[in-house]
Order: C-alpha cells, then sequence, then structure tokens
C-alpha cells in the first residue's frame, strides 16, 4: 500500500502549513478502507499508516493518481477543440495526411512554435479575431504535442 502515496508529511503540517489532525479537515474520499483526508488548500492525506519503519502515527499523502479521478472530457471547450481540429485540417491539406506530426518533435522545437503563435495571437491585426483564435489554436496544438513529448 505504501507505493500508493506520494510522501510522507514532515511533521504534522501540511505544505501550505496548516496543522494535520482529522477534527480540522474534511473526509474527502476512501482508498482501500482508509479514509482521505483533505486538507483547505487541497493536498489529500491519509492517517495512521503503518509504514516500513513502523510508524503507525504519520501523515501520509496521497498521490493525486491513486485517487482513480476520470478524465473530464466534457469540461474542454467544444469552440477552442473546434479550432484546434481546423488548424489539423489545415496543416494535412498543406502538409499532407499526418505531416505536420512527422517533422522535429523535440520539446524545445514545440516549445518555440507555442511562444511564436503566442506572441502572433498577442500582436494581431484589430480586424481579425479569427486569426487569433488560429494561432491560439496552434498552441494549443503544440502543447499537446509537447505533453507527449515529455
Amino acid at each position: 500500500m505504501k507505493s500508493q502515496f506520494l510522501d510522507r508529511a514532515t511533521g504534522t503540517r501540511c505544505g501550505c502549513g496548516r496543522e494535520l489532525r482529522e477534527d480540522t479537515m474534511v473526509a474527502a474520499d476512501d482508498l482501500d478502507g482508509q479514509t482521505i483526508y483533505e486538507c483547505l488548500c487541497g493536498r489529500r492525506w491519509i492517517h495512521g499508516i503503518v509504514c516500513s519503519d513502523g510508524a503507525i502515527d504519520v501523515w501520509v499523502m496521497v498521490a493525486e493518481d491513486k485517487l482513480a479521478v476520470k478524465p473530464r472530457y466534457d469540461l474542454v471547450p467544444p469552440v477552442g477543440l473546434r479550432f484546434v481540429a481546423q488548424r489539423l485540417a489545415d496543416g494535412c491539406a498543406k502538409h499532407g495526411e499526418r505531416g505536420g506530426q512527422l517533422g522535429d518533435v523535440s520539446l524545445d522545437t514545440l516549445l518555440e512554435k507555442m511562444l511564436r503563435h503566442a506572441d502572433q495571437a498577442v500582436y494581431h491585426k484589430p480586424d481579425d479575431p479569427e486569426s487569433v483564435a488560429d494561432h491560439l489554436a496552434a498552441v494549443a496544438f503544440n502543447a499537446m504535442r509537447a505533453i507527449e513529448v515529455i
């Protein structure tokens, strides 16, 4: 069960400085029969875990990926997603199917492309708001590619 946690708390305080006590935190969830307490800052903790060194009265921070939070695709803005999809379609027409994905995919290159398109969005022509959305869609797409690279 120890592998399901990120870190043992130092002392009796959360990273935000609040004291870790069951009576001052909200019981937020349950993980394998252990109550998960949530600090006001949002960090989640379990109290009373038996650790490898035999300590029982410790607070352990719960790894967020172990809380089985499902992705919320319904929260992705559909208009923004449509602009990214249109940007990809335009790229396919210009570079061939998947042509825009075959080039240099280093993180540095993707970050440079993001900054260039963000700059172009900031210094756009005032009478062309669609150009701004197009450049922001390019930023979003390159950010998605960067996530895959790291």
